[in-house]
């Protein structure tokens, strides 16, 4: 699965969770309903790692607990998407680091 594909996932699984629909996450997250439809729908192939965080924010969650799904695990990502995800995990450990 690509990374990509599992962000959609994790977030229709949110959704489902917490019985809300996309727009009702956009809304809550302070991410435009085009901004977020665009990427589920794949009309957007780039988006930053801000748009995890305001879900995250805006479902009150860690980001530890968005990624903590099996979508996630190494050997269930595409190969290719490695270089981001090392990124975005160097990223959360900053995060961490900071706000600890």
């Amino acid at each position: 699965m690509l990374y990509k594909q599992a962000i959609v996932k994790r977030i229709y699984e949110l959704c489902d969770e917490y019985n809300y629909s996309v727009n009702k996450l956009a809304e809550l997250s302070a991410i435009p309903t085009s901004t977020l439809s665009d990427i589920i729908s794949d009309r957007s192939k780039n988006f930053s790692y801000l748009i995890i965080f305001k879900i995250c924010k805006g479902l009150n969650i860690e980001i530890t607990d968005f990624y903590n799904t099996d979508y996630f695990k190494i050997d269930k990502l595409d190969y290719f998407i490695m270089k981001p995800l090392s990124f975005l995990l160097s990223f959360f450990y900053s995060y961490i680091t900071f706000f600890s």
